[in-house]
């Protein structure tokens, strides 16, 4: 999730919530239910079956271009997809830094409500320090299927994310994860079958669906057990696997390096998320909490800082 669409969806949620307070038990299925169904299938610059479409909230997330990469030559660009064991192939792009693979890959994981143009900034890094990009549509985005009822907060997708890394590491001797919001919760809750792999960049992770939901602003004084309900509503209806959560995938953590990104302002995920699950892992994380940028959007607040930081850690863990 990425503000805009991720501080409306959370908002969202809670004022139906808030919602039933007020009105009382007559609407009470029926707000929980609504709640919900905006939970799982959040809104945002991501299109679903199309990767043309360049709305206003496309352009002024991921640029003029919308992220398409319409300027990037054709035969650096081919497809990647993944067969996940969810039983659905996600489809996705393998961007080559220069005319033959590189002996590493970036693998990027887009966020809820996003899809793979999320990655097209970060273009330009990775080709400077060497590195093939890839990047896929997430269940129910972009170009891939939907044959499942929204998002799982990291649960599905993060078999996703398990599945689409040990399609790279047949083809680079180096693989990387990088990801932002759902995408960094996933790919935390990829890591106990992925310690093979050399590094992990994590923007604005969340602690789980039901931290995030308890977090937000507006449900301040709200009983838990309304929102542990909806949350539960949500996984009934998701219909999650069970995959640990991040917090227990990271207990006693054996694993590659992490390094964990959270603006001190965002208003979504409170930046306490990437700091508990930075301390579960110990010393392997390392942690940049700046002052400026909101939700996923810490790159725009500080172009400059967040890629020497990227950089330096993305060719530490190469050597």
């Amino acid at each position: 999730m990425h503000l805009p669409r991720a501080r409306t969806v959370v908002l969202s949620a809670i004022a139906l919530i808030a919602l039933v307070l007020v009105a009382g038990g007559g609407v009470f299925g029926f707000t929980l239910w609504s709640a919900s169904s905006t939970i799982l299938n959040p809104p945002g610059p991501g299109d679903v079956g199309t990767l043309d479409a360049c709305r206003d909230i496309t352009r002024r997330v991921w640029g003029d271009d919308c992220g398409r990469l319409t300027k990037v030559e054709r035969d650096r660009l081919e497809a990647f997809n993944v067969a996940s064991p969810n039983g659905y192939t996600l489809s996705g792009w393998l961007i080559r830094t220069g005319g033959r693979p590189a002996s590493g890959v970036l693998l990027y994981v887009p966020g809820g409500g996003s899809d793979r143009r999320e990655a097209s900034r970060y273009l330009p890094l990775m080709q400077g320090i060497g590195l093939d990009l890839a990047v896929f549509d997430p269940v129910c985005q972009g170009l891939s299927p939907c044959p499942v009822p929204g998002l799982s907060y990291g649960a599905r997708e993060s078999i996703d994310v398990a599945a689409a890394a040990s399609a790279l590491r047949n083809r680079y001797d180096k693989v990387v994860l990088m990801g932002s919001s759902m995408g960094a919760l996933s790919t935390v809750r990829a890591l106990p079958r992925l310690s093979w792999v050399r590094g992990a960049v994590l923007e604005n992770p969340m602690l789980g669906l039901e931290s995030l939901l308890r977090d937000a602003e507006q449900s301040k004084g709200m009983p838990d057990t309304l929102i542990e309900m909806l949350a539960g509503l949500v996984r009934w209806r998701g219909t999650f696997p069970a995959v640990p959560e991040a917090q227990d995938a990271l207990a006693g953590y054996d694993g590659p390096q992490l390094l964990f990104i959270h603006s001190r302002s965002d208003r979504v995920v409170p930046f306490t998320h990437s700091e508990a699950l930075a301390k579960e892992a110990g010393g392997a994380a390392s942690t940049w909490f700046p002052q400026d940028g909101d939700h996923g959007a810490v790159w725009n607040a500080n172009r400059d800082e967040f890629e020497r930081r990227v950089r330096e850690f993305v060719m530490g863990v190469l050597r």
